[in-house]
């Protein structure tokens, strides 16, 4: 029998066409185990992207993928294998090592077949491939019921260890143990001495990052000037061993909620005479504007000091960056607009990010504006409706224009005939027409003018949606509201009804879609957010918003609270549910302050809520593993409501 057939002893033996895993039957099990322990790098590393992509699907375990595990602890096992390091990762995600929650049935079967290799796991810590001495790191925190034993092997080995990288994996594993015991203390201690002791400054920055992150947990503080001197000593470390602008963001992440410390790091590094440590500041720039509550206008005004200065490459990572803080890019407006005029005004995809140009024409024939204007724009400087202007009399128009014009508001009203002319010129169905028609209707009534063009083509959702904005400036268009509000599709009827009410103030239109839609489950959000807008004259609805807050969707909860305030006055009702939503779905909380600035004192419950949010560091819309393209600008409005909900409530 072959070396590969004693790994693979019993593997047709395992009852693979009863399982399955992301695409269909696991029929082909066998010959993917097979391949991993091909002589070809090829073949293995197919045989590998095969498990991730299906039998270990975006994290998800199946029978398969617990079939699998005692395979594929034999080959890393057999010290002979090349690839072994890549097969301990998978059998560390499999397990589920860098969790330490509560695990499904399933991957806590997963969790138990990988852990029961322990003793397997301890022996490779002195295995001679430094790569899987650096992954078994990681695979020992998923041997939960040994983790006194684990933290004390780690502990050993790193006096022993003489590769970075592994050191580097050893502290992350020493510091994730220390944080799910909660005891930080001597893991702090111990880590802080590391930057002092260790030979290799990625290793140093590595210890200071996750002694940073134990503080809360009683590691001994660590001071912005550590930092600094660590970074330092980084970036004079050899260039194929530092990624200065990774070790910066850990850095940043780590101290989490000590907002005014990771001002004061990135200030330091933006504020250096050497390129390197500002471009390295960038992006935990963004991801600090991003997720966090502060004066941040120094700091923007740095990173706008870069779109001014260097090479092509550090002033578009500075373009993103501002584009990415949105609202708050404001203090880097000047920065911006003197980028944009000195640029050329088109350039090809190629040259986009050497330049700061108005509009880009991509390689697929179409073109865009460009990361500058979309940036200057998000600040909204009216600096750049000539921009817009100009991008809008591009005879192959800009596919966003309409888009960018319509976030400046009544700003651009100035546009409202380039705006028509061009949306005339375009044929039917193309998809700028909708997004031009978008930005009439949130210029407002100044672009009333529009209405006859809306009005002599059959009504759509977009047009709808602008005559909405036109608001009483659109009263040619109330007999087709109410025709598009009685005939129409759905969506379309109930957007219909929203614009009759804005341009008439006749709720006729609402009473039609609500009595066509009521028993649709499809509406009801629709229908109630509605009710709340048409208000009082709709207070005879009231038992049917009671009926939607009885509901157990929170996504309708919201309007239906809503509503039935606005039109029944109910605060007893309405309190309740508000408060529930503001402490279980943070995304309501606009809507909540919204309501409670309405009611006044009558709303004074809510006072402590209120406080407790003005008081957060943290963002409302932040989450560790996603970010909204609008969530810096929907919690600087949750901010601004608080603040009037807290006045009208005292």
């Amino acid at each position: 029998m072959t070396e590969s057939a004693d790994l693979l002893a019993g593997v047709d033996d395992v009852p693979w066409g009863r399982m399955s895993h992301a695409y269909g039957a696991a029929t082909t099990m066998p010959e993917r185990l097979r391949e991993l322990v091909d002589t070809d790098p090829a073949v293995r590393e197919g045989a590998l992207d095969f498990l991730y992509g299906a039998v270990h699907h975006q994290g998800d375990v199946y029978d398969c993928t617990v079939a699998a595990v005692p395979f594929l602890l034999r080959m890393v096992a057999d010290r002979r294998r090349p690839g072994r390091a890549d097969l301990v990762e998978l059998l560390a995600s499999i397990g589920n090592a860098r969790y330490a929650g509560t695990l499904t049935d399933a991957e806590a079967r997963a969790n138990r077949a990988v852990s029961a290799a322990y003793r397997m796991w301890l022996g490779l810590l002195t295995d001679h491939v430094p790569a899987v001495r650096a992954a078994t790191c990681t695979a020992l925190l998923a041997c939960r019921d040994h983790a006194g034993e684990v933290h004390s092997a780690l502990r050993k080995r790193f006096t022993e260890e003489a590769d970075a990288r592994t050191r580097t994996a050893i502290v992350g594993a020493v510091a994730e143990l220390a944080r799910r015991s909660g005891a930080g203390a001597e893991t702090g201690a111990w880590l802080a001495e590391v930057p002092i002791t260790d030979p290799d400054p990625g290793v140093r920055v590595a210890a200071l990052t996750q002694a940073i992150a134990l503080t809360p947990l009683g590691g001994p503080p660590v001071t912005v000037a550590d930092s600094l001197t660590l970074l330092t000593q980084l970036g004079t470390a050899p260039r194929r061993r530092v990624n200065l602008g990774d070790e910066v963001l850990g850095l940043s992440h780590s101290m989490g909620d000590q907002v005014g410390a990771r001002i004061d790091l990135l200030t330091a590094l933006l504020s250096s005479p050497e390129r390197k440590y500002r471009l390295s500041a960038l992006a935990p720039a963004r991801y600090l504007v991003e997720g966090w509550r502060a004066d941040f206008a120094p700091l923007v005004g740095l990173v706008g000091d870069e779109v001014t200065r260097g090479p092509a490459s550090c002033r578009a990572a500075a373009v993103e960056v501002l584009e990415r803080m949105d609202v708050l890019a404001a203090p880097a407006a000047d920065a911006l607009v003197g980028a944009l005029e000195r640029s050329d005004r088109m350039v090809g995809q190629a040259a986009m990010n050497k330049k700061a140009p108005w509009v880009v024409a991509f390689d697929s024939g179409s073109t865009g504006i460009g990361p500058a204007l979309r940036a200057l724009v998000g600040t909204g400087d009216l600096r750049a409706v000539p921009m817009l202007a100009w991008a809008l009399e591009v005879e192959n128009l800009p596919r966003d224009v309409g888009e960018y014009v319509g976030r400046l508001g009544e700003g651009a009203a100035e546009l409202v005939p380039l705006i028509v002319r061009r949306w005339r010129e375009l044929p039917v169905g193309d998809r700028r027409r909708h997004d031009l028609v978008g930005a009439l209707g949130r210029i407002g009534s100044a672009a009333a003018v529009a209405t006859p063009d809306l009005l002599a083509a059959p009504l759509d959702r977009g047009s709808i949606g602008a005559l909405a904005g036109f608001g009483p400036a659109a009263r040619e268009a109330r007999g087709q509201l109410r025709d598009a509000a009685a005939t129409g599709p759905r969506i379309d009827a109930i957007a219909a009804a929203r614009a009759s009410w804005r341009v008439c103030a006749d709720d006729a239109a609402a009473r039609t879609v609500l009595a066509r839609f009521r028993d649709d489950e499809y509406a009801r959000r629709d229908l109630a957010s509605l009710i709340a807008e048409v208000g009082a004259p709709l207070a005879d609805f009231a038992p049917y918003l009671r009926d939607l807050l009885r509901q157990d969707d929170v996504w309708l909860q919201e309007p239906a609270a809503q509503a039935l305030w606005c039109a029944a006055g109910d605060g007893a009702a309405t309190m309740p549910v508000l408060e529930r939503l503001w402490r279980t779905n943070p995304l309501s909380r606009r809507v909540a302050a919204t309501v409670w600035a309405q009611m006044g004192p009558d709303a004074a419950t809510a006072r402590p809520l209120l406080l407790a949010e003005l008081r957060r560091s943290r963002r409302h819309t932040a989450a560790d593993n996603a970010r909204s393209l609008t969530g810096v600008r929907d919690d600087e409005e949750l901010l601004t409501l608080c603040r009037a909900a807290l006045h009208a409530t005292r």
